[in-house]
C-alpha cells in the first residue's frame, strides 16, 4: 500500500498554523489540497509545533503539542527537511 506522504505546501501551511495559529486559515483549508482527513492534519500540526518548541521556535499558545513518541524519547524529526520557518 503506497502512504499518502504530506506534500510540500502542505508541511508549509501546517508549519504556518503551528507557528501563528489559525487566523488566516486553519485545516479545513489544507484539506481541500488533497482532501487528506481533518484528524491527521490536526496530529501533523501538532507533531510539528512540538518539533519547533525543541528547537527553541516560538509556537501559537493555542496549538498543543505532539511528539509521535513516549514520553523520555526523543521526538520524531517527521518532515523537518522542508520545514518553513
Amino acid at each position: 500500500m503506497k502512504r499518502n506522504l504530506f506534500t510540500k505546501d502542505e508541511i508549509t501551511l501546517c508549519t504556518y498554523i503551528a507557528r501563528f495559529g489559525k487566523r488566516e486559515f486553519d485545516e479545513n483549508d489544507i484539506q481541500k489540497l488533497k482532501e487528506r482527513s481533518i484528524s491527521s492534519i490536526k496530529m501533523k500540526v501538532q507533531n510539528i509545533a512540538s518539533m519547533l518548541d525543541e528547537k527553541g521556535f516560538e509556537t501559537n499558545d493555542k496549538v498543543s503539542k505532539l511528539t509521535g513518541k513516549p514520553h523520555g524519547e526523543k521526538w520524531r524529526k517527521t518532515n523537518w527537511d522542508i520545514e518553513v520557518i
